[in-house]
């Protein structure tokens, strides 16, 4: 009996530890999030704001800071050349004394198992019918701190293809909301795509007001999937 009851468990082990490959466990979203934990970065470890409201302007300015200093110093930058640059903006002719120009940044934040991508969205109202939204993303290695573009984790020559599949994106999400022009303008150059942000299985674009249509679709934010773009993407670098 207790032979059997050994040759019984004996077979169990083998029939689990040897599963065809199709029927063991695959990584999960909460596999992923265990292994992020284990390299102790903080996205946002904290925040912190800017709010003016003198002269001829008014700002309000929220963004993060993480545990890794390079990544935080960078953001700092990137924020104050923000605000710099709306100070020195010329919004025109002031239709009222007593006016003032308005600045407004939020963010968010988007993690991947290498990366962490920081989305900044920008409000600035001078004056007019309306105001502008815009979007400024900025993208790290989290054991570096580096800064990463997209020449950093896709292979030479990528562009055009990248393009492609991001203009049949754009298309198939805006539909009649947009325009082929606007679309092939607004990704006619490698600058014009520049504010992107990775994710486990995506590379996704964002696009200011005006960016790839009219003021009215707002903000536009599209994700292309890396199988979608395998042969040029170099993966290893961003998962």
């Amino acid at each position: 009996m207790v032979a059997l009851i050994v040759l019984a468990i004996g077979l169990i082990f083998f029939a689990f530890f040897n599963k065809p490959a199709s029927l063991k466990e695959l990584p999960s979203a909460d596999n992923l999030k265990e292994t992020s934990k284990e390299k102790n970065f903080i996205a946002k470890q904290s925040e912190r704001t800017i709010a003016e409201n003198e002269g001829d302007w008014i700002i309000n300015a929220l963004y993060p800071v993480s545990n890794k200093k390079e990544i935080s110093l960078s953001i700092e930058e990137t924020i104050q050349k923000i605000i710099s640059d709306f100070k020195e903006s010329d919004f025109g002719p002031i239709f009222e004394e007593g006016f003032q120009s308005t600045l407004g940044i939020n963010y968010s934040v988007t993690e991947s198992q290498e990366t962490v991508s920081y989305i900044f969205k920008i409000y600035s109202y001078g004056g007019g019918a309306h105001g502008m939204t815009s979007m400024v993303t900025r993208v790290f290695d989290t054991e570096t701190g580096n800064q990463l573009g997209l020449r950093d984790i896709f292979i030479d020559g990528y562009f055009t293809n990248i393009r492609e599949e991001l203009r049949a994106t754009l298309t198939e999400k805006l539909g009649e909301s947009s325009t082929k022009d606007a679309i092939e303008g607004g990704t006619a150059l490698e600058d014009y795509i520049e504010n992107f942000y990775l994710t486990d299985t995506a590379i996704g674009f964002v696009f200011s007001s005006y960016g790839v249509g009219p003021y009215a679709i707002g903000v536009v934010d599209v994700q292309v999937p890396f199988e979608n773009v395998g042969e040029i993407i170099e993966i290893e670098k961003v998962r």
